[in-house]
């Protein structure tokens, strides 16, 4: 299982990655927060990856929890979603996704194991549910979008590469 803020939900769903992440993760869980900014405004919104969400709910791959403790100075310091997930996720003792530096940043002083929408990316690749082309794809429009740095895009697509020629190596080798 593995927990989602906001921004990475709606960019994986996206992309398409929900459910190759859904094959890692038997089940996604989402803060109440991250319900509402994900799932409510964006059904309000008219967003089809909302309506995608929502089915996923109904069908039980994502959960929604609601935070059992306050911590009310990282209320105060976090926007609500990515707080709660990040409780959420000290609470349950599972990894969460975030993508905002300040939110690992925080998830680092939790001792809260975090990854970001890339690396998870990355996890999927190496797990090989998505190929090196589509990784390489998918960090470019992730970039694109203007979610994240075309710097920090690049070197995730260069860590993919070596990852790759790690592969080939050890294939070779038998």
């Amino acid at each position: 299982m593995i927990i989602f803020n906001t921004s990475p939900l709606i960019h994986l769903a996206k992309l398409g990655k929900i459910d190759p992440l859904l094959k890692c993760h038997e089940k996604i869980i989402i803060p109440q927060a991250v319900f509402k900014e994900a799932v409510e405004d964006g059904l309000d919104g008219g967003h089809a990856d909302a309506i995608y969400l929502k089915n996923l709910i109904s069908q039980g791959k994502i959960e929604i929890r609601a935070i059992q403790n306050q911590d009310l100075s990282l209320q105060e310091y976090l926007h609500q979603g990515e707080y709660e997930a990040i409780q959420l996720a000290s609470e349950l003792n599972l990894p969460v996704i975030i993508d905002d530096k300040k939110s690992r940043t925080v998830a680092i002083n939790k001792h809260v194991k975090h990854l970001t929408s890339l690396l998870s990316m990355l996890d999927l690749f190496d797990a090989n549910f998505i190929t090196f082309d589509h990784f390489k794809n998918n960090a470019l429009q992730y970039g694109s979008f203007g979610w994240i740095s075309d710097e920090i895009v690049q070197a995730y697509i260069r860590e993919a590469e070596s990852r790759t020629r790690k592969k080939r190596e050890g294939g070779n080798q038998a």
